[in-house]
């Protein structure tokens, strides 16, 4: 996150630029394959219905099979990710 200027307010926005929306995807990727929460939980975390989270995850599940450049580029990005957010499931489950 340190190479974006993406904050989690950004994140969480209506924001569909892209590098607010990839973060969005990333963090959604991360909660639901790094906690037992649901895409309906997840989804209300970020003001989403449980479809775009299910869609999130399936589009970097995507970029993360790729063999290029964007994919190195996207898991380092998903390292500096859950450091800077931290990405506590707790603040998630008192949606």
């Amino acid at each position: 996150a340190s190479s974006h200027s993406t904050t989690l307010d950004k994140v969480r926005s209506s924001s569909r630029k892209r590098p607010d929306a990839l973060s969005r995807q990333l963090c959604m990727w991360l909660l639901y394959r790094c906690t037992n929460l649901t895409h309906l939980k997840i989804g209300k975390y970020y003001k989403r219905d449980h479809a775009t989270v299910i869609h999130s995850v399936n589009e970097v599940e995507v970029m993360l099979t790729l063999k290029d450049a964007i994919s190195v580029q996207n898991q380092g990005y998903i390292r500096e990710l859950r450091s800077k957010f931290k990405l506590n499931p707790t603040l998630i489950l008192k949606c």
